[in-house]
């Protein structure tokens, strides 16, 4: 039996984590010493908060397309696939969730400009809408068992497909917007493309050629081979049967 989402370990424990770490920061911020440390790492997720985000929600991406495999990868290795994609994709809410907060703190932007597309530059605007649609997409991943029991479960995949849209709004945000990016992070951001463009190519590789090689049998063809094994079952056991007749008339 599935375990309610509230009910597991990995999701129990997020919110008195979240709050742990919160009060830390802000007890260790009272001290001398503390504000300096809090400075420093304010400052430096300033500057790449927003990188992180966009390599947590890429391997959330590639992550997910390879639990998709049915040609190399085994079941257990689908699960761990799987893991690593809810994984990857927690932790990218959370640098989106710093970035946001950051850039409000840093006074970079506003609270309307985080809510609505309206940024100093079209660049900041298209971080904008990706970052409502990685909320949307995130959201509907955490209840994706409502979509899976409801009328729509179609619903669900169209939604996830938005992070597509999101991934590469946020490549656009992350190369125009703000200051001038190092060269270290433009190489990120292309090593992003290349793994997403590789694990689509994976993808589309297991959507031609089913696991094995095997040619994957229409419905009709299926049913038909279900109701000839079916017959030769039932065939064979009638022989058997009319064997120990002959047996016991003996």
């Amino acid at each position: 039996m599935d375990t309610p989402q509230s009910e597991k370990p990995g999701v129990r424990w997020l919110v008195p984590a979240g709050i742990a770490v919160t009060a830390g920061v802000l007890i260790g911020a009272a001290t001398p010493a503390g504000a300096v440390v809090v400075t420093e790492i304010q400052h430096f997720m300033d500057f790449y908060s927003g990188v992180f985000t966009l390599v947590g929600l890429t391997v959330s991406m590639v992550a997910g397309l390879v639990a998709t495999d049915r040609m190399i990868l085994k079941i257990q290795h689908r699960i761990l696939a799987q893991a690593l994609h809810r994984a990857a994709t927690l932790i990218s809410m959370a640098f989106l969730v710093s970035h946001v907060v950051i850039e409000i703190l840093t006074r970079n932007a506003d609270v309307v400009q985080v809510l609505l597309p309206i940024g100093r530059t079209s660049a900041i605007a298209l971080g904008t809408v990706a970052a409502h649609l990685m909320i949307i997409v995130a959201l509907t991943g955490v209840a994706r068992a409502r979509f899976a029991t409801g009328r729509r479960p179609w619903l669900w995949r169209a939604l996830h497909w938005l992070s597509y849209a999101a991934w590469i709004l946020a490549i656009i945000h992350g190369l125009l917007a703000g200051r001038q990016a190092p060269v270290w992070v433009t190489w990120s951001y292309l090593v992003c493309v290349a793994g997403v463009g590789v694990a689509l190519l994976a993808r589309g590789l297991v959507t031609v050629r089913p696991r094995g090689g095997e040619e994957e049998l229409p419905e009709e063809s299926r049913s038909k081979a279900a109701k000839r094994k079916a017959a030769r079952e039932a065939s064979r056991s009638a022989q058997q049967a009319a064997n120990e007749r002959i047996k016991v008339s003996r």
